[in-house]
């Protein structure tokens, strides 16, 4: 299948600005290319011949997410999101009434009804704890970690509020307990370093529509290297793809990370997922992180430096994320004067992170995410926005009156 070449020219640009990359970026070079000649091969030849005829792209696909987060290729699952992979992760876990689920208070909601509705069902119970951020203490989760733990998950990096939490940290408390420790990784993939032994993982779910660059409807599955532990977890419902059965015998599971997925599945959309993979290789998450975080930090400046504007992340910028607000305007009214203006943001809702904002931040904030095809332009022209925005609301209450 001919594909294009990804670049890794880290000024790359883009007609219009992308600012919301931590909902979905802008697809890498050669991406959209190769989801269409999958596409067109399926319609030539047929989906089945297609996808035989590939088959060692695919193999590769497993090999470069392997080579994004440290682990093997056989520790590899692939889905439609994230949130999917955690369900399938999460949905092989048996647990008794007594048992606890520990989550970060900055979960995403979607992680967090998934594991409220397991524990539901069994009599067991999910808490939340407070990440860390920087140069913040784990003293509540190590008082909260015994034998009834079953499971500890926590964001790598919270989709609202610019922080990095220090999974590094959370994985020694876990580490030497019963408990299997997940990390939601899907901001940080293709953003920042991701590293299995640094970080100590039993499990990592992420997404390929965000930082890593591919297309909508792909995440992954990553188990870590402690197989004691994760061999526990098998699929709740596995197929054909995952299992062995004859009607004389009971099924028999795979061992591998495959185990988690279905035979049926987008093999275009996944084509598309390797190129970003492999184009995020190339690049290097280091190289990544120090354009993404000269960025965010220069927002958050500008920003800082204006009336009536919080800003919700640290400065200097740690990531890619700066979520801040503008007095009592409504988040959705600025964005969408922004995407009137060429610039596209979002609003990081309260019900998205509802126990770390949903008391103290009802309304959300605004949310600016960049990348590394972003530019200082860009950035400048945003913080002028905001200015301009500034001004004329108040002109506006100034007639008013």
């Amino acid at each position: 299948m001919p594909q294009t070449s990804a670049s890794s020219r880290i000024g790359e640009s883009v007609a219009r600005a992308n600012l919301n990359n931590a909902a979905a970026s802008i697809p890498a070079e050669g991406v959209v290319a190769a989801v269409t000649d999958f596409l067109e091969a399926e319609q030539t030849l047929g989906p089945y011949p297609a996808a035989k005829l590939h088959a060692e792209q695919f193999d590769d696909l497993y090999s470069v997410l392997a080579e994004l987060v440290g682990v093997s290729a056989d520790a590899v699952a692939v889905f439609d999101s994230a949130t999917r992979a955690w369900s399938a992760f999460l949905g092989g876990m048996v647990l008794s009434r007594g048992d606890r689920i520990l989550l970060s208070t900055c979960s995403f909601a979607s992680m967090a009804i998934a594991a409220e509705t397991l524990a539901a069902r069994a009599g067991a119970a999910v808490e939340y704890f407070r990440a860390g951020g920087e140069g913040r203490g784990l003293d509540e989760l190590e008082h909260m970690l015994d034998e009834s733990v079953r499971l500890v998950s926590a964001p790598h990096i919270p989709a609202h509020n610019g922080r990095v939490n220090p999974v590094a940290a959370i994985g020694a408390l876990v580490a030497p307990t019963a408990a299997l420790y997940v990390v939601d990784a899907s901001q940080s993939v293709g953003h920042v370093p991701v590293d299995a032994t640094r970080i100590g993982f039993d499990a990592l779910v992420a997404s390929g529509r965000k930082y890593l660059r591919g297309p909508r409807g792909t995440g992954f599955l990553a188990l870590g290297s402690n197989t004691y532990k994760t061999r526990t977890v098998d699929p709740g419902l596995p197929d054909i793809h995952a299992a062995a059965w004859s009607p004389t015998t009971p099924p028999t599971i795979r061992s591998d990370a495959r185990r988690f997925e279905y035979s049926e599945r987008s093999y275009s959309l996944l084509a598309g997922l390797r190129v970003a993979a492999r184009h995020a290789t190339r690049l290097g998450a280091e190289q990544t992180q120090a354009r993404v975080t000269c960025l965010a930090t220069r927002l958050a400046r500008r920003l800082l430096e204006l009336p009536d504007v919080t800003v919700h992340s640290p400065s200097p910028s740690p990531c890619g994320i700066v979520s801040f607000s503008i007095g009592r305007t409504n988040p959705y009214t600025f964005v969408q004067w922004c995407e009137q203006r060429g610039i596209s943001l979002s609003v990081t809702r309260a019900e998205s992170t509802p126990v770390d904002m949903l008391a103290d931040h009802p309304a959300g904030w605004i949310r600016a995410s960049l990348h590394y095809y972003n530019n200082s332009l860009q950035v400048d022209e945003l913080g002028d926005l905001v200015e301009k925005f500034i001004q004329v609301e108040a002109a506006f209450v100034l007639d008013r009156s």
